[in-house]
C-alpha cells in the first residue's frame, strides 16, 4: 500500500492521478469478495455485511466528493487559461497586423484601392448610395488609421460625386453637416 504522497502528480497542476485513486476502490470489490457478490446480484446484505457497505459508501462519497473538489479547481484553471489565452492571442494579431502587407503599400498605390471603393458614376449608384453611413465609402476609408485618414482626404476624387436623395415629404437623408463636410 502507497501513501498519498507516493501517487503520482501531474507536475503542471499538483494533482493526484484519478486512476490510482479509483483502482483502489476498485480492488475491494474483486471477484469472489463479499461487495463483489452484493454489487453483482439483487441479494440483499446480511448484517454482518452491511458495515462494509457503509464504509464503502462513505469512503467513495469522501473520494467523490474529493474528485468534486478537484474538478472544481480545474475548471477554474481551464477558465483562467482560456483566458489568457485570449489575451495572448489578441496580443499575436496585433503583432501579426504589424507585418501586414498594407502598411507598407505607399499613399499612391491605396488611393488606387481607395477609388474602387466608390460607384464610377451616378447611373451606377444606387438609391441606398444616397443615405449617410459612416461605414461606406468613402467615409469608412477615414476611420481606419490615420494614414488612410490623410490620403483618403487628400483625394478629391473620392469626395467629387455626392448624391443626395429626398423624399416625398422633402427630408434629407444625409445631414447637412456631413454634406458641408464632404463638400
Amino acid at each position: 500500500s502507497s501513501s498519498v504522497d507516493d501517487d503520482p502528480k501531474c507536475i503542471l497542476c499538483g494533482a493526484a492521478s484519478p486512476q490510482i485513486r479509483i483502482e483502489s476502490h476498485v480492488t475491494k470489490s474483486t471477484p469472489g469478495s463479499p461487495l463483489y457478490t452484493l454489487l453483482n446480484s439483487n441479494n440483499p446484505p446480511k448484517a454482518s455485511e452491511l458495515p462494509l457497505v457503509y464504509s464503502a459508501t462513505a469512503e467513495l462519497s469522501e473520494h467523490l466528493v474529493s474528485l468534486d473538489e478537484e474538478i472544481s479547481q480545474l475548471q477554474d484553471r481551464l477558465v483562467q487559461l482560456n483566458q489568457d489565452r485570449s489575451v495572448l492571442a489578441r496580443q499575436l494579431r496585433r503583432h501579426e497586423a504589424i507585418l501586414s502587407p498594407i502598411r507598407r503599400a505607399p499613399p499612391e498605390i491605396l488611393g488606387e484601392i481607395f477609388s474602387w471603393t466608390l460607384p464610377c458614376s451616378f447611373r451606377e449608384a444606387n438609391l441606398e448610395d444616397c443615405d449617410f453611413d459612416l461605414t461606406r465609402s468613402p467615409w469608412v476609408l477615414t476611420h481606419v488609421c490615420s494614414l488612410w485618414r490623410a490620403v483618403a482626404i487628400s483625394m478629391p476624387s473620392l469626395w467629387s460625386l455626392i448624391l443626395l436623395r429626398y423624399d416625398h415629404d422633402h427630408k434629407a437623408h444625409y445631414p447637412l453637416a456631413a454634406v458641408q463636410t464632404h463638400v
